[in-house]
């Protein structure tokens, strides 16, 4: 059951990563509604909704981390807010560990337009590239 349940979350997060990628690369907006479902259905899905004494410096830690990770995204691929919430909702949804592979893999795609002189990069949509490939790689494994 948990399988099913965890096979049900990853293809959740594809789906909502695809649609804000889209709508990142047609408009240049992560709309907030989508982040906020997105975030309800995983906890809904995994009845995360309350925080033990135990998890406090896990949450202190991602807390810590995600704000860290928005510093090289305003600098590297001049992202604003709504890129930071969309990471802030992946670190939540699919933990620190993968959200910080799926940051370096989409600093590293973003890099190749930015080094070629585009000016503004959908960075949804290069996250759902990076979320891919991480999911390939820990297929991989």
């Amino acid at each position: 059951m948990e399988d099913l349940v965890l096979f049900t979350i990853s293809i959740m997060n594809l789906f909502s990563l695809a649609t804000l990628g889209y709508i990142d690369y047609k408009i240049y907006k992560i709309p907030n509604v989508i982040l906020c479902g997105w975030l309800g259905t995983n906890i809904a899905l995994t009845k995360l909704g309350c925080v033990t004494p135990r998890n406090i410096h896990e949450t202190a830690m991602v807390v810590c981390m995600v704000t860290g990770s928005y510093i090289p995204l305003h600098r590297i691929a001049r992202c604003n807010a709504g890129d930071f919430k969309l990471f802030a909702v992946l670190t939540i949804v699919t933990g620190v560990d993968c959200m910080l592979t799926t940051l370096l893999i989409t600093l590293l795609i973003t890099l190749l337009p930015l080094s070629c002189g585009v000016d503004k990069v959908p960075i949804a949509f290069t996250t759902y590239f990076g979320y891919i490939a991480f999911l390939l790689m820990e297929g991989l494994k």
